[in-house]
């Protein structure tokens, strides 16, 4: 699988003074992103819609924000940028390398 669009991430670190959400610095990532609505349930038997599904090779959390594109911004909310629903991690048939599948 290729991975041929930028992406920007940022996780939340913790609360500022305002117990608002504090991001950590935005990191550059490459992905395979697809636009595809979709219903699915969480293991806590939550059901939620998915925007889109994001490929990585990278380690992604729920909770984190995605940006399709290069970006600084300390704030993704300020973005387009879309919060990780769920994630799914697929080793190849070997077991040696693994895609992650996030929705967003």
């Amino acid at each position: 699988m290729k991975f041929p669009q930028d992406a920007t991430r940022w996780f939340v670190i913790g609360n500022n003074e305002y117990n608002e959400k504090a991001f950590s610095d935005a990191t550059a990532l490459k992905v395979r992103w697809e636009e595809k609505i979709q219903k699915m349930i969480t293991p806590k038997g939550e059901e939620i819609t998915s925007m889109a599904v994001v490929y990585s090779l990278i380690d992604i959390t729920i909770g984190d924000f995605l940006f399709l594109g290069s970006s600084i911004a300390a704030d993704p909310r300020t973005l387009n940028s879309h919060q990780v629903l769920l994630t799914e991690k697929i080793p190849n048939l070997r077991g040696t390398k693994f895609v992650r599948k996030v929705f967003l």
